[in-house]
């Protein structure tokens, strides 16, 4: 939920355009999902100080994901980012587990 809503707010904020959300899950294989907006422009990495409100979508997505890219469609002019959630299943950090102990991981 958190990635979904950090990819969401960032199409919000920075988009400024509406967005669409795909959850795409098949039996014996990883879930993703998919956020896709009308801007053509590439979220970009920031570093964020402490006292910052915001700047760490990225962190917070490599973190939490097993996996993730984003895309541009030239044509359309839209993007979409990507991402495989950590979960129950193993992923390639070897880990298992719920997810909120990699966030808890991360905020320390």
């Amino acid at each position: 939920m958190l990635l979904v809503s950090e990819a969401a707010t960032n199409a919000v904020v920075h988009a400024e355009t509406p967005f669409r959300v795909t959850v795409v899950a098949l039996v014996s294989r990883p879930m993703w999902i998919e956020v896709q907006d009308g801007s053509p422009k590439r979220p970009k990495r920031r570093t964020a100080k402490p006292v910052d409100d915001g700047g760490r979508g990225l962190e917070l997505i490599e973190a939490l994901s097993a996996s993730w890219h984003d895309d541009v469609d030239e044509a359309s002019g839209s993007k979409i980012i990507c991402f495989t959630p950590k979960g129950d299943q193993k992923d390639e950090s070897g880990t298992q587990g719920d997810p909120a102990s990699r966030l808890t991981a991360l905020a320390s």
